[in-house]
């Protein structure tokens, strides 16, 4: 399957920020032509992705390993 373009990631990103100015999923959806339904998905598959990446953080083992999630988390 092709990846997504990288402006994709960065519409859900805007789209998120939209909706916690907003408070209204149906105004950020509107904004985006995007179903408000997709943004409450990608709200909390956004969240579990950090919960995942701040385990990874706490269990890295190695300075090397280390380093390279705090760049990762750096370049979101």
């Amino acid at each position: 399957m092709p990846r997504r373009p990288t402006n994709w990631n960065r519409k859900k990103i805007l789209a998120l920020e939209l909706l916690d100015e907003a408070g209204s999923a149906t105004a950020a959806a509107k904004a985006l032509s995007v179903h408000r339904s997709a943004l409450f998905r990608w709200r909390n598959s956004r969240k579990a992705w950090k919960m995942q990446l701040r385990r990874r953080l706490t269990d890295a083992t190695s300075t090397h390993q280390l380093v390279l999630l705090v760049a990762f988390a750096i370049l979101l």
